[in-house]
Protein backbone atom coordinates (compact mmCIF):
# COMPACT_ATOMS: atom_id res chain seq x y z
CA UNK A 1 0.00 0.00 0.00
CA UNK A 2 1.13 3.63 -0.93
CA UNK A 3 0.25 7.00 1.69
CA UNK A 4 0.29 10.29 -0.10
CA UNK A 5 3.90 12.19 0.56
CA UNK A 6 3.05 15.40 -0.54
CA UNK A 7 3.68 17.34 2.95
CA UNK A 8 7.09 15.66 3.56
CA UNK A 9 8.95 19.01 4.01
CA UNK A 10 11.80 17.06 2.10
CA UNK A 11 9.77 16.45 -0.96
CA UNK A 12 10.78 19.05 -3.66
CA UNK A 13 11.02 20.13 -6.73
CA UNK A 14 14.29 18.01 -8.47
CA UNK A 15 17.33 20.06 -8.80
CA UNK A 16 17.71 21.73 -12.56
CA UNK A 17 20.70 20.75 -14.29
CA UNK A 18 21.41 22.39 -17.63
CA UNK A 19 23.42 19.98 -20.04
CA UNK A 20 25.00 23.31 -21.51
CA UNK A 21 26.34 23.84 -17.58
CA UNK A 22 27.72 20.24 -17.08
CA UNK A 23 28.85 19.56 -20.69
CA UNK A 24 30.95 23.19 -20.58
CA UNK A 25 30.97 23.90 -16.82
CA UNK A 26 34.26 26.70 -16.81
CA UNK A 27 32.77 29.53 -18.07
CA UNK A 28 29.38 29.08 -15.66
CA UNK A 29 31.89 28.83 -12.98
CA UNK A 30 33.61 31.77 -13.21
CA UNK A 31 30.72 33.70 -13.37
CA UNK A 32 28.64 31.69 -10.35
CA UNK A 33 28.46 33.29 -7.02
CA UNK A 34 27.48 30.43 -5.19
CA UNK A 35 30.66 28.31 -5.00
CA UNK A 36 30.18 25.86 -1.89
CA UNK A 37 33.76 25.15 0.02
CA UNK A 38 34.36 21.95 1.80
CA UNK A 39 37.62 21.22 4.01
CA UNK A 40 37.40 17.48 3.78
CA UNK A 41 33.12 16.83 3.59
CA UNK A 42 32.33 19.83 5.98
CA UNK A 43 31.51 23.04 4.74
CA UNK A 44 32.08 26.60 5.01
CA UNK A 45 28.71 27.84 6.79
CA UNK A 46 27.08 31.03 8.45
CA UNK A 47 25.73 29.83 11.88
CA UNK A 48 23.86 31.82 14.65
CA UNK A 49 22.14 30.23 17.27
CA UNK A 50 19.03 29.93 15.44
CA UNK A 51 20.08 29.34 11.88
CA UNK A 52 22.22 27.43 9.35
CA UNK A 53 22.94 28.75 6.10
CA UNK A 54 25.68 27.49 3.17
CA UNK A 55 28.41 30.15 2.87
CA UNK A 56 28.53 30.58 -0.93
CA UNK A 57 31.64 32.25 -2.83
CA UNK A 58 32.46 34.01 -5.95
CA UNK A 59 35.60 32.06 -8.12
CA UNK A 60 38.17 34.67 -6.39
CA UNK A 61 37.40 34.09 -2.83
CA UNK A 62 37.00 30.62 -3.11
CA UNK A 63 40.73 30.81 -4.89
CA UNK A 64 41.50 31.80 -0.91
CA UNK A 65 40.43 28.30 -0.17
CA UNK A 66 41.52 26.62 -3.18
CA UNK A 67 43.89 26.31 -5.97
CA UNK A 68 42.96 27.42 -9.24
CA UNK A 69 43.42 23.94 -10.86
CA UNK A 70 41.70 21.96 -8.79
CA UNK A 71 38.73 24.32 -8.67
CA UNK A 72 38.13 23.96 -12.21
CA UNK A 73 39.21 20.60 -12.28
CA UNK A 74 37.45 18.92 -9.27
CA UNK A 75 34.02 21.39 -8.88
CA UNK A 76 30.58 19.18 -8.96
CA UNK A 77 28.07 21.49 -10.71
CA UNK A 78 24.92 20.98 -8.57
CA UNK A 79 21.88 22.60 -9.75
CA UNK A 80 20.37 26.32 -11.41
CA UNK A 81 18.03 27.46 -8.47
CA UNK A 82 14.83 29.66 -9.05
CA UNK A 83 17.16 32.77 -9.70
CA UNK A 84 18.81 31.11 -12.81
CA UNK A 85 21.87 30.81 -10.34
CA UNK A 86 23.97 28.32 -11.37
CA UNK A 87 25.64 26.45 -7.64
CA UNK A 88 28.62 24.48 -7.57
CA UNK A 89 30.64 22.54 -4.63
CA UNK A 90 34.35 21.83 -3.97
CA UNK A 91 36.32 20.13 -1.84
CA UNK A 92 39.85 21.03 -0.42
CA UNK A 93 42.19 20.76 2.59
CA UNK A 94 42.99 24.21 3.96
CA UNK A 95 44.04 25.58 6.94
CA UNK A 96 41.10 26.87 9.40
CA UNK A 97 43.21 30.04 10.13
CA UNK A 98 42.17 31.10 6.75
CA UNK A 99 38.53 32.22 8.06
CA UNK A 100 39.76 34.97 9.68
CA UNK A 101 39.53 36.85 6.34
CA UNK A 102 35.88 35.22 5.77
CA UNK A 103 34.57 36.28 8.76
CA UNK A 104 31.41 35.11 10.35
CA UNK A 105 32.42 32.25 7.55
CA UNK A 106 32.89 28.78 9.91
CA UNK A 107 33.53 25.00 8.89
CA UNK A 108 30.65 22.63 9.87
CA UNK A 109 31.19 20.47 13.16
CA UNK A 110 31.08 16.94 12.52
CA UNK A 111 28.14 16.60 14.89
CA UNK A 112 26.02 18.74 12.87
CA UNK A 113 22.85 16.20 12.82
CA UNK A 114 21.14 18.05 15.57
CA UNK A 115 21.60 21.42 14.05
CA UNK A 116 20.14 20.09 10.27
CA UNK A 117 16.85 21.57 11.48
CA UNK A 118 18.23 25.43 11.23
CA UNK A 119 18.76 25.16 7.31
CA UNK A 120 16.01 26.21 5.74
CA UNK A 121 14.38 23.95 2.74
CA UNK A 122 16.50 25.04 -0.17
CA UNK A 123 19.86 24.95 1.59
CA UNK A 124 19.25 21.37 3.78
CA UNK A 125 18.61 20.21 0.07
CA UNK A 126 21.84 21.68 -1.38
CA UNK A 127 23.91 20.54 1.24
CA UNK A 128 22.71 17.23 1.18
CA UNK A 129 23.17 16.56 -2.51
CA UNK A 130 26.55 18.36 -2.73
CA UNK A 131 27.88 16.50 0.82
CA UNK A 132 26.85 12.94 -1.42
CA UNK A 133 28.72 14.26 -4.52
CA UNK A 134 31.92 15.39 -2.72
CA UNK A 135 31.91 12.41 -0.96
CA UNK A 136 31.55 9.97 -3.72
CA UNK A 137 34.35 12.15 -5.64
CA UNK A 138 36.86 12.17 -2.73
CA UNK A 139 36.40 8.12 -2.78
CA UNK A 140 37.21 7.42 -6.18
CA UNK A 141 40.19 9.54 -6.51
CA UNK A 142 41.94 6.29 -7.53
CA UNK A 143 40.82 3.45 -9.42
CA UNK A 144 39.35 0.44 -7.41
CA UNK A 145 40.92 -1.67 -10.53
CA UNK A 146 44.31 -0.28 -10.73
CA UNK A 147 45.04 1.87 -8.74
CA UNK A 148 45.85 4.90 -11.12
CA UNK A 149 44.76 8.20 -9.89
CA UNK A 150 40.89 9.07 -11.76
CA UNK A 151 39.97 12.17 -13.42
CA UNK A 152 36.68 14.22 -12.69
CA UNK A 153 34.31 14.69 -16.22
CA UNK A 154 31.02 16.41 -17.18
CA UNK A 155 31.45 19.32 -14.03
CA UNK A 156 32.42 16.39 -11.83
CA UNK A 157 28.99 13.82 -12.46
CA UNK A 158 31.30 11.17 -13.85
CA UNK A 159 34.65 9.79 -12.66
CA UNK A 160 36.89 7.77 -15.73
CA UNK A 161 40.06 5.63 -15.25
CA UNK A 162 42.05 6.55 -18.56
CA UNK A 163 44.28 3.48 -17.56
CA UNK A 164 41.42 1.14 -17.67
CA UNK A 165 39.73 2.72 -20.37
CA UNK A 166 42.84 2.07 -22.69
CA UNK A 167 42.70 -1.63 -21.65
CA UNK A 168 39.09 -1.88 -22.47
CA UNK A 169 38.47 -2.94 -18.80
CA UNK A 170 34.20 -2.76 -17.37
CA UNK A 171 34.97 -0.26 -14.40
CA UNK A 172 36.68 2.22 -16.36
CA UNK A 173 34.00 4.80 -15.94
CA UNK A 174 32.42 5.97 -13.01
CA UNK A 175 28.84 7.13 -11.74
CA UNK A 176 27.46 8.00 -8.16
CA UNK A 177 25.34 5.83 -6.64
CA UNK A 178 23.12 5.21 -3.85
CA UNK A 179 22.50 2.78 -0.94
CA UNK A 180 18.71 1.74 -0.33
CA UNK A 181 18.05 1.49 3.29
CA UNK A 182 14.16 0.77 4.69
CA UNK A 183 13.34 2.66 8.01
CA UNK A 184 10.56 1.19 9.78
CA UNK A 185 7.77 2.39 12.24
CA UNK A 186 5.85 -0.49 14.19
CA UNK A 187 2.57 0.23 15.37
CA UNK A 188 0.79 -1.76 17.54
CA UNK A 189 -2.74 -3.19 17.20
CA UNK A 190 -4.39 -0.22 19.04
CA UNK A 191 -2.42 2.22 17.15
CA UNK A 192 -1.74 3.93 20.39
CA UNK A 193 1.39 2.46 20.89
CA UNK A 194 5.02 2.27 18.50
CA UNK A 195 8.27 0.48 18.77
CA UNK A 196 11.48 2.38 18.67
CA UNK A 197 15.24 1.19 19.48
CA UNK A 198 18.52 3.36 19.44
CA UNK A 199 22.12 1.57 18.86
CA UNK A 200 24.92 2.45 21.23
CA UNK A 201 26.64 5.05 19.09
CA UNK A 202 23.55 7.26 19.48
CA UNK A 203 23.71 10.03 22.07
CA UNK A 204 21.81 9.19 25.69
CA UNK A 205 18.24 8.96 25.48
CA UNK A 206 17.98 8.83 21.41
CA UNK A 207 15.82 6.58 19.93
CA UNK A 208 14.61 6.19 16.37
CA UNK A 209 12.43 3.97 13.99
CA UNK A 210 13.74 0.50 12.95
CA UNK A 211 16.51 0.58 10.33
CA UNK A 212 18.64 -1.33 8.02
CA UNK A 213 20.45 -1.92 4.90
CA UNK A 214 18.15 -3.39 2.20
CA UNK A 215 20.45 -6.58 1.33
CA UNK A 216 21.36 -8.00 -2.25
CA UNK A 217 18.40 -9.81 -3.77
CA UNK A 218 15.99 -8.46 -1.34
CA UNK A 219 12.95 -6.33 -1.90
CA UNK A 220 12.44 -3.05 -0.09
CA UNK A 221 9.41 -4.96 1.89
CA UNK A 222 11.43 -8.17 2.30
CA UNK A 223 13.90 -6.12 3.81
CA UNK A 224 11.19 -4.46 6.33
CA UNK A 225 10.36 -7.91 7.45
CA UNK A 226 13.79 -9.43 7.96
CA UNK A 227 14.53 -5.76 9.71
CA UNK A 228 11.94 -6.22 12.21
CA UNK A 229 12.44 -10.08 13.00
CA UNK A 230 15.85 -9.02 13.72
CA UNK A 231 15.21 -6.62 16.23
CA UNK A 232 11.96 -7.35 18.09
CA UNK A 233 11.85 -10.77 17.52
CA UNK A 234 8.40 -10.29 15.81
CA UNK A 235 7.03 -11.44 12.82
CA UNK A 236 5.25 -9.28 10.75
CA UNK A 237 1.84 -9.67 8.14
CA UNK A 238 3.42 -8.52 4.57
CA UNK A 239 -0.34 -6.95 3.88
CA UNK A 240 0.32 -4.33 7.05
CA UNK A 241 3.37 -2.45 5.17
CA UNK A 242 2.71 0.31 3.92
CA UNK A 243 5.03 2.96 2.35
CA UNK A 244 5.41 6.32 3.05
CA UNK A 245 7.87 8.57 1.65
CA UNK A 246 11.33 7.95 0.54
CA UNK A 247 14.46 10.70 1.61
CA UNK A 248 17.82 11.20 0.68
CA UNK A 249 20.53 10.51 3.34
CA UNK A 250 23.93 11.56 2.94
CA UNK A 251 24.85 12.32 6.24
CA UNK A 252 26.59 8.85 7.03
CA UNK A 253 29.52 7.56 5.23
CA UNK A 254 27.93 6.80 2.08
CA UNK A 255 25.20 8.06 0.14
CA UNK A 256 22.29 6.73 1.54
CA UNK A 257 18.29 6.36 -0.02
CA UNK A 258 15.86 5.59 2.67
CA UNK A 259 12.62 4.29 1.96
CA UNK A 260 9.35 5.02 5.08
CA UNK A 261 7.65 2.31 5.83
CA UNK A 262 4.43 2.26 8.72
CA UNK A 263 3.59 -1.12 9.93
CA UNK A 264 0.47 -2.01 11.29
CA UNK A 265 1.19 -5.19 13.34
CA UNK A 266 -1.36 -7.53 15.20
CA UNK A 267 0.45 -7.07 18.50
CA UNK A 268 -0.13 -5.24 21.71
CA UNK A 269 2.28 -3.36 23.61
CA UNK A 270 2.52 -6.08 26.06
CA UNK A 271 4.55 -8.07 23.56
CA UNK A 272 7.89 -8.60 24.81
CA UNK A 273 10.77 -7.43 22.21
CA UNK A 274 13.67 -9.10 21.77
CA UNK A 275 16.78 -8.01 19.99
CA UNK A 276 18.54 -11.17 18.23
CA UNK A 277 20.61 -7.91 16.08
CA UNK A 278 23.75 -7.04 18.12
CA UNK A 279 23.30 -3.35 16.41
CA UNK A 280 20.69 -2.24 18.52
CA UNK A 281 21.18 -1.49 22.48
CA UNK A 282 18.04 -1.36 23.43
CA UNK A 283 14.29 -1.66 21.74
CA UNK A 284 10.89 -0.82 23.52
CA UNK A 285 7.12 0.09 22.95
CA UNK A 286 6.37 3.47 23.26
CA UNK A 287 2.69 5.14 24.45
CA UNK A 288 1.74 8.08 21.98
CA UNK A 289 1.73 10.35 25.10
CA UNK A 290 5.38 9.63 25.56
CA UNK A 291 5.82 10.27 22.02
CA UNK A 292 4.16 13.37 21.84
CA UNK A 293 6.67 14.73 24.88
CA UNK A 294 9.55 13.45 23.07
CA UNK A 295 8.76 15.29 19.42
CA UNK A 296 8.61 18.50 21.67
CA UNK A 297 11.84 18.27 23.09
CA UNK A 298 9.55 17.89 27.01
CA UNK A 299 10.35 14.49 27.44
CA UNK A 300 12.55 14.35 30.82
CA UNK A 301 14.19 11.37 29.20
CA UNK A 302 14.20 10.52 26.16
CA UNK A 303 14.42 12.44 22.27
CA UNK A 304 14.03 11.39 18.49
CA UNK A 305 16.32 12.37 15.84
CA UNK A 306 16.35 15.86 14.30
CA UNK A 307 13.32 17.76 12.47
CA UNK A 308 14.42 17.11 8.74
CA UNK A 309 14.92 13.30 9.07
CA UNK A 310 12.86 10.83 7.82
CA UNK A 311 12.33 8.84 11.17
CA UNK A 312 10.81 12.18 13.01
CA UNK A 313 8.60 12.67 10.08
CA UNK A 314 7.15 9.38 9.93
CA UNK A 315 6.98 9.62 14.34
CA UNK A 316 5.52 12.38 13.97
CA UNK A 317 2.65 11.56 11.12
CA UNK A 318 1.78 9.32 13.59
CA UNK A 319 1.77 10.14 16.72
CA UNK A 320 -0.62 13.38 15.36
CA UNK A 321 -2.93 11.59 12.68
CA UNK A 322 -4.10 8.83 14.12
Amino acid sequence: LFRSSSTAHFVTTPFKQPNVVIQNPRNFLAHSKHIIVYNGLSPLVYETHDSLQLATFSINNALKFVCEEHLFQCSIYLCRDENKDDWFAVSSSFDKSLLESTPPTSVLSNNFLRKLSLFNRKHFMIFGYSRSMINWQLKNQYCGACGSRTKILDAGHRIVCKKCSEESRGSAVLYPTITPTVLTLVVSKNTDFCILGRKPTFPPGYYSCLAGFVSPGESAESSVIREIAEETSLSIDPGSIIYEVSQSWPFTDGSQLALGFTVHSSFTNAESLKCSDDELEDVRWFSRKEVNLMLNNKHPQFRLPPKRSLSNYIIRKWATEF
